[in-house]
């Protein structure tokens, strides 16, 4: 009985010990593929100049994308940022654009426009250049109006799709391909209409544009879903987000 007692205490312990031990390396395994991800993914940043003259007026939550043909003398320059990451993977590219708005944020900075880019060069650093400024909220109006068009434009997957080339649309019955990291203008005031449909006939959605000069573009991108139950859907990029994206990415 005793004898008994003992060798059920010694597995008991042995079982504890190798539970742990198990639990350990995944608790490893999870740390060292999480540091990993987060190497891979990660964004830094940089301010490469700032202007010491500039004193913050107040913390604004806004990040308006400055219109080229914008009086310059309604907005002050505040600081340039240098944002560089080493893989673009779903994600990256707008968790970058986030860190700048909240960075330029707290320097007082409301506004920004994109000097230099390059997120396709193969074994290179991918980065960005942009300025930050503020824009008084009087002039912030004006500023965004300069963008009404009757303008559609469609994004492609911002990052590597694994299973997928990119979304397949169709603009009337024309097919066509919007492949990743790049994006398709289109002007509604020659067609008068347009329609543009993603998915098949019956679980596909469509997306109709009318010619308006009176309003912000439209900045699409779709969302498909794969597997047993596929599903796909049309939805719009904020647009100081997508403005920034026409300035970085491809044009097909």
């Amino acid at each position: 009985m005793i004898r008994h007692n003992l060798i059920a205490t010694i597995f008991v312990i042995l079982t504890r010990i190798m539970n742990a031990t198990c639990l350990l390396r995944v608790i490893f395994l999870v740390f060292t593929m999480s540091f990993i991800s987060h190497q891979s993914v990660a964004q830094k940043y940089r301010i490469t100049r700032s202007n010491p003259a500039f004193e913050k007026v107040r913390h604004d939550t806004n990040f308006d994308c400055i219109h080229p043909e914008f009086d310059s003398a309604l907005y002050q320059w505040v600081a340039d940022f240098h944002v560089y990451f080493d893989t673009i993977m779903p994600g990256t590219i707008e968790t970058a654009f986030k860190g700048v708005w909240e960075r330029a944020n707290r320097l007082g900075a409301n506004s920004f426009t994109v000097h230099r880019s390059d997120l396709y060069t193969v074994g290179e650093t991918r980065y960005f250049d942009v300025s930050v400024y503020w824009l008084r909220m009087e002039n912030r109006d004006s500023n965004t109006h300069l963008f009404y068009s009757g303008n559609v434009y469609m994004f492609g997957f911002l990052g590597h799709h694994v299973l997928l080339d990119g979304y397949e649309v169709y603009r009337g019955e024309e097919e066509m391909l919007i492949e990743e990291l790049s994006y398709h203008q289109f002007d509604v005031e020659h067609d008068d209409k347009m329609e543009i449909r993603i998915g098949n006939r019956n679980r596909g959605e469509i997306f109709r544009a009318h010619a308006d000069h009176n309003s912000l573009p439209d900045y699409l991108y779709f969302q498909q879903t794969t597997g047993t139950f596929q599903n796909s859907w049309i939805a719009n990029h904020n647009w100081y987000f997508a403005e920034f994206l026409i300035r970085v990415l491809k044009k097909a």
